[in-house]
C-alpha cells in the first residue's frame, strides 16, 4: 500500500500502488477534428514506464551500470514525469488559450472570421509533451546521473509533480549552468542529473538530504504527494525557517 496526502497533510488515505489512482483516462489522446481519438502517446508512454520499471529492478537496485539503450529510457522517462503533469498542462494550456483569444480578437478587428482554434488547442499538451520529451531527453543524455540511495528509516516520497528541477542561481532551465533534476524512483532511490557535479554512479544519501529533498517536493506538488508510510512526517511541512536551520545543522555536521 501506499498513502496519498492531500498537499496540506489535512488528509490522506491508503491506495494500492496499481489500483489506477495515478492517471486519468484519455488525458493523452490526440483528438482529431469530428471527436475521433488515438492513443499513440500513451502506447508510448507505457513502454517508456514498462522499460524503467525493468531497469529499475535489473540494475537500479542492484547498484548496477545501465548500458546505451537503458540510459536513453531513463532519460526519455525522465522527460516524460517532466511534461505529462496537469500542473504541465495548466501552464501550456494557459499559454495556447491566451493565443487563441489574441488571433480570435485580431481577426475581429480585421473583419476577418474568427479562426477555429480548437483541434489545435484540444491537442495542445500532447503535441508538447512529443516535442519536450524529445528535446529534454537529449539535453539529459550529456549530464552526470547519480542515485542517491535513502539510510535505514528514511524514504523519498512522489507526487502529482515528481520531477523537481532546481537551480543554485537563476531560474531552473537547460541552460543554466546550476541547473539540477531530482526524481524519485522508488522510496529508497532518487535520480538525481546535474551540472554541478562530475561524475556519475550510486551515493548513500544522508537523512537530512532526504528530508530536505521530501521538503522540496511537498511545495512543487499541484494537489497531493505520496508516500510509502502512512505517518506523515513533521518535516514535511517544516517552514522555510526551520528547513534552513536543519540544512545548516546538517551542513556542520559534516566538518
Amino acid at each position: 500500500m501506499v498513502w496519498v496526502f492531500s498537499k496540506d497533510c489535512k488528509s490522506s488515505y491508503p491506495k494500492p500502488p496499481a489500483a489506477g489512482h495515478f492517471w486519468r483516462e484519455y488525458f493523452y489522446d490526440l483528438v482529431g477534428k469530428s471527436g475521433e481519438r488515438r492513443q499513440d502517446l500513451e502506447n508510448l508512454l507505457g513502454r517508456i514506464e514498462g522499460a524503467v520499471a525493468a531497469l529499475t529492478r535489473k540494475c537500479i537496485t542492484q547498484k548496477q551500470p545501465l548500458d546505451t539503450q537503458e540510459a536513453a529510457n531513463l532519460d526519455l522517462f525522465i522527460a516524460c514525469m517532466f511534461m505529462r503533469t496537469e500542473k504541465m498542462h495548466d501552464s501550456i494550456m494557459s499559454g495556447v488559450n491566451a493565443l487563441a483569444r489574441i488571433e480570435r480578437v485580431h481577426a475581429l478587428a480585421h473583419g476577418r472570421p474568427a479562426p477555429d482554434t480548437e483541434t489545435y488547442r484540444r491537442n495542445a499538451h500532447a503535441h508538447a509533451i512529443y516535442d519536450g520529451v524529445l528535446l529534454i531527453s537529449d539535453y539529459l543524455s550529456k549530464m552526470p546521473h547519480n542515485v542517491f540511495i535513502a539510510p535505514p528509516g528514511k524514504s523519498y516520497l512522489t507526487s502529482d509533480t515528481p520531477c523537481l528541477w532546481q537551480a543554485t542561481l537563476g531560474q531552473p532551465c537547460l541552460e543554466n549552468p546550476t541547473f539540477e533534476i531530482s526524481l524519485p524512483l522508488t522510496p529508497k532511490y532518487l535520480l538525481h542529473i546535474s551540472k554541478t557535479m562530475e561524475t556519475s554512479g550510486y551515493l548513500d544519501a544522508l537523512g537530512y538530504m532526504v528530508d530536505q529533498t521530501n521538503w522540496e517536493l511537498v511545495r512543487a506538488s499541484r494537489e497531493y504527494f505520496i508516500s510509502s508510510s502512512k505517518k506523515a512526517d513533521p518535516c514535511w511541512q517544516d517552514g522555510g525557517l526551520e528547513r534552513l536551520k536543519v540544512l545548516l545543522q546538517g551542513a556542520a555536521a559534516l566538518q
